[in-house]
């Protein structure tokens, strides 16, 4: 899934310092773009323990699960992160597709619906309903 990308937002504190976790969160990003995905997934686990309640190491950690084929623990981890930024359009499109692999339709879609509401251009959405509707 190519939609485990942090907000750009959030790349640098208040103070300017950098944000050392949205760096580890890429970090985890190349790891899995290298099919690395067990040390992803330490690497992704062991910031989610100093980090519990941040969303985007929820969202890393479900993308590794989601490629795991994990999909109870991808699902915990996405919807985490969605419920924290509901207004996050990748977080968003990241839970419906998990139910989109479990041909949850009737669950998917307020998801993927939401997540265009906030970006209509979000082409990973539009591409996820309509090899979906493709596949059925």
């Amino acid at each position: 899934m190519k939609n485990h990308r942090p907000k750009a937002a959030s790349a640098a504190s208040v103070f300017g310092k950098p944000d050392r976790v949205l760096e580890a969160i890429r970090q985890i990003a190349v790891l899995v773009q290298q099919r690395d995905l067990a040390k992803a997934e330490a690497d992704a686990q062991s910031l989610l323990r100093d980090h519990p309640k941040r969303p985007d190491v929820h969202n890393i950690l479900g993308v590794i699960y989601q490629q795991q084929n994990k999909r109870g623990l991808a699902l915990k981890h996405l919807e985490f992160a969605a419920r924290a930024e509901s207004q996050n359009p990748i977080y968003l499109n990241n839970v419906g597709r998990i139910y989109l692999e479990a041909h949850a339709i009737e669950l998917a879609l307020p998801f993927l619906h939401n997540a265009l509401l906030i970006n209509p251009k979000q082409t990973e959405t539009l591409l996820a309903i309509g090899e979906y509707y493709r596949n059925v």
